[in-house]
């Protein structure tokens, strides 16, 4: 189940939790679309509005001041988070899981399970009450995505801990495939070694 398949069957009074900027707004973070200035001089991420594939593709970095603002269309600049990175995945409309991020020069190395289980804010409660399956991603303790699916990677199995693998040099014997980025859109990921 991806993000493509969800969104096509979606209420459209729900279309709005896949569209970064508008859930930013409505969790009080400093954000904009392109076009609109930075109030003030400082580093910001800069992501794709909409980016049903997911993975933070597109993402970036960047310094922005008032007088130096330009981002591509179609994207939006929004507050720079610190922080651990974790998936958290609700199931049955109750928490199910978490799984920790490791990276390394702003690429995944490591998805470990962890225990941290969040207070629900209003917009998460909503949707784990009313669907299945709500997967959410964080920085620190700020929300930055939301799916209305569950993590690929560690539902319904017993991994403790996964390794991402980018070359073929990596791949141990617990090497698992990633199917679901056959077409090499997460930056050349080939799948996962299970530590």
């Amino acid at each position: 189940m991806t993000d493509i398949d969800i969104y096509s069957k979606l209420d459209v009074e729900d279309l709005w939790v896949y569209d970064k900027l508008i859930l930013s707004k409505k969790l009080g973070y400093n954000c904009n679309p392109a076009g609109v200035p930075v109030n003030k001089a400082g580093w910001y991420m800069v992501k794709p509005i909409t980016n049903l594939r997911g993975l933070g593709a597109g993402s970036k970095r960047m310094f922005l001041t008032p007088a130096k603002s330009n981002i591509p269309p179609g994207t939006f600049w929004t507050e720079f988070f610190e922080g651990t990175h974790r998936s958290v995945d609700y199931m049955a409309h109750k928490y199910a899981f978490t799984v920790k991020a490791f990276k390394k020069d702003g690429e995944f190395k490591l998805w470990e399970r962890d225990n941290f289980e969040p207070e629900r804010h209003p917009i998460v409660d909503y949707f784990v009450k009313k669907k299945y399956y709500v997967n959410v991603e964080y920085i620190g303790d700020k929300i930055i995505e939301i799916h209305l699916r569950y993590n690929p990677d560690f539902y319904n199995k017993n991994y403790k801990k996964i390794e991402v693998v980018y070359t073929p040099e990596q791949i141990k014997d617990s090497f698992v495939l990633d199917e679901d980025d056959a077409d090499g859109y997460a930056k050349r990921r080939l799948g996962f070694n299970v530590l």
